[in-house]
């Protein structure tokens, strides 16, 4: 039977009628449970404070996850992740393709197998809940971005109908024209960088899949912020911070590898497909940037995307005029195999300033 209970002090408890959403998870519990999604899971959270007048929340607080994909689903926020239906009560949904997928093929067969274990996905049916067009019409069709107004009106069009077609009571927000005007404002972005940013990651890979020890880890570093120089490609980037990445986490848990895929041969296809995971945590960020007083939840089911987020954790995202502008604060996880000297000589290599400010546009 899927479901969430509190646990307070080891006693299951309900969850308190006030609370709205929970406070983000990060990078160090997603770590620690990535593999085990799929199990019934209990874990400590942070509830957001209570109203003056309500009852005070209790502060050792736990969740307990049941049922067979209880964490499998995972809504990426500003400030880290929650598990499905731990959002605020307003809260407006990005899913990506995989999500939506997952959900169109859980619920098309719900009322055959009712006679099934109630799923995490059930929840999505049973409320009124808003949707975000946006990554779904700036994904693009046959490996290519959408190119025309039409197209991404088509998309928004498309969207609208896979999600109302197994969740009637869902809303689309915002509205077609302002979604629309979102879009280009990002699909602007990426065509200026797709190109040269595939390029570089297609002359890096060679580098990737050779192994770099200790002694060799600087050298590397430098011939891939050459390349990166060359191809325009910005060391404050998420994707050259994900190149660095992948050289310096630990096999166990190296997400960059996850995401970035690297294999011989490496063709452009996935470097797009690459491009393409990242290309979404900006829609999330430019979806934050643009609206500032809802919390907008990217679903997903890839693990590794959500531990980049967490692991990278933007933030300060704000818009100039089309660029879209925030900043990182880098977990240490993510380059466990470096020693301390080994650290200060990648931020000095990725953040020029102090203060660097990562863009997704020159």
């Amino acid at each position: 039977m899927f479901g969430f209970s509190l646990v307070e002090n080891n006693v299951p408890r309900p969850a308190p009628a006030e609370v709205d959403g929970i406070e983000p998870l990060g990078f160090e519990l997603l770590g620690a449970i990535h593999d085990r999604l799929h199990e019934p899971l209990q874990f400590q959270l942070s509830m957001p404070a209570a109203a003056a007048d309500a009852a005070p929340v209790p502060t050792d607080l736990a969740l307990a996850m049941d049922g067979p994909n209880a964490a499998a689903m995972l809504g990426l926020v500003s400030g880290g992740w929650v598990p499905v239906g731990l959002w605020k009560r307003d809260a407006v949904l990005m899913p990506d393709q995989q999500a939506i997928s997952a959900i169109r093929k859980h619920l098309h067969g719900r009322a055959a197998a009712a006679e099934a274990a109630p799923d995490f996905i059930d929840r999505l049916a049973d409320e009124t809940l808003r949707f975000n067009p946006t990554l779904f019409m700036i994904q693009g069709l046959r490996g290519r971005l959408p190119k025309t107004v039409a197209e991404l009106a088509e998309g928004y069009r498309q969207f609208q109908a896979r999600i109302g077609d197994v969740l009637p009571k869902a809303q689309i927000f915002p509205a077609q024209a302002e979604a629309v005007q979102s879009a280009i404002g990002l699909l602007d972005q990426r065509r200026r960088t797709l190109e040269r940013e595939k390029r570089f990651l297609l002359a890096a890979m060679p580098l990737l899949l050779a192994e770099a020890g200790k002694s060799r880890r600087l050298a590397l570093w430098q011939q891939l912020l050459g390349i990166a120089q060359q191809h325009q490609v910005a060391p404050a980037s998420q994707l050259f911070i994900a190149v660095l990445s992948a050289t310096a986490a630990l096999p166990e848990l190296n997400p960059a590898r996850e995401l970035l895929s690297p294999a011989k041969p490496y063709m452009e296809r996935e470097a797009y497909a690459a491009l393409a995971k990242l290309r979404a945590l900006d829609a999330l960020s430019a979806a934050i940037a643009l609206h500032e007083q809802t919390q907008t939840v990217l679903l997903t089911q890839d693990r590794a995307l959500a531990l980049w987020w967490s692991g990278v954790k933007p933030y300060g995202q704000s818009r100039s005029g089309k660029v879209l502008n925030y900043r990182l604060k880098l977990d240490r996880q993510l380059f466990q195999r470096l020693d301390g000297e080994e650290w200060e000589q990648l931020t000095a290599l990725i953040f020029q300033t102090p203060a660097a400010t990562a863009k997704t546009a020159s």
